[in-house]
């Protein structure tokens, strides 16, 4: 049965390969194919890998992530504008930061939604809704800045939505992190280190795992001695290292003595998303 199968592709394909119009058309049909197919490909992967709603948030938040860190960093609230005088702030990277890097962010934050709309619980819908409204708004506004787009600010209560859903989907991965850290810095071979606090904070609570870097801390000590510090370095740098080794993440950590309480605990009220340990 296979030979005359083989027989009757081999007849086929002779027959197409020595007859220049039929070999013409068949190649005009398959450039035609391939071109739908690319026109059509987020349909096409939609439809052979779905995705689920919560893998819509997860990837929705990582990219509204990437956007706080950018605005934190470049908007007019930022340390490089804050230490200039209002007047004379210079806006100009912030409008190119919103222009090549925020657009496209909320360009890809659309198409998820509007492309996964039948997958968004109904309950749900008015949030995403408002997220769509701000980003159509925000766009406007970039493109001309005299258009008003007050009734559309950044939805608070949409980020909070997802924020809190990606930390839910994240809970297994962050319940083993807290529990290596804790025994890390709180543990009884710290014990000297001084440790009173530590503090988890960051992208895990705001992203997709897989696309975390690293994983921020905030520890607040209560050693003041130099030679004490040098010895707290020492400790970080090997349990930064044991960090990447079982997680193959980097360990960010930001380190408050004794002398710095006061700025220990403004940065602590800053943190929107934290766990206390």
């Amino acid at each position: 049965m296979d030979k005359l199968a083989d027989y009757f592709i081999n007849i086929l394909f002779d027959y197409i390969w020595n007859n220049t119009i039929v070999l013409r058309c068949s190649l005009v049909m398959l450039l035609i194919i391939i071109f739908i197919i690319y026109q059509k490909r987020t349909e096409v992967y939609n439809a052979l890998f779905p995705i689920t709603y919560d893998k819509l948030c997860l990837k929705i938040g990582t990219i509204l992530n990437k956007n706080k860190n950018l605005f934190r960093e470049f908007g007019p609230n930022s340390s490089i504008n804050s230490e200039k005088d209002p007047i004379k702030q210079d806006l100009k990277l912030w409008r190119s930061i919103k222009t090549n890097e925020i657009l496209p962010n909320n360009k890809e934050i659309r198409n998820l939604i509007e492309d996964n709309d039948k997958i968004i619980s109904s309950t749900d819908k008015s949030l995403f809704q408002k997220m769509l409204n701000h980003i159509i708004a925000f766009e406007a506004h970039c493109l001309d800045e005299s258009i008003d787009y007050r009734n559309f600010q950044f939805p608070i209560e949409f980020e909070k939505f997802i924020y809190l859903k990606c930390e839910y989907l994240n809970r297994k991965q962050i319940e083993k992190i807290t529990k290596w850290i804790k025994n890390k810095f709180l543990g009884k071979k710290s014990k000297q280190l001084e440790i009173k606090s530590v503090c988890i904070f960051g992208s895990i609570f705001k992203a997709q795992y897989k696309d975390i870097n690293d994983i921020d801390i905030l520890i607040f000590s209560e050693i003041f001695e130099k030679k004490d510090i040098l010895k707290f370095a020492i400790f970080l740098e090997k349990t930064k290292k044991e960090f990447a080794c079982k997680f193959k993440k980097e360990l960010n950590c930001t380190l408050f003595t004794k002398s710095e309480k006061n700025g220990y605990k403004e940065f602590l009220e800053k943190i929107d998303i934290k766990k206390e340990l």
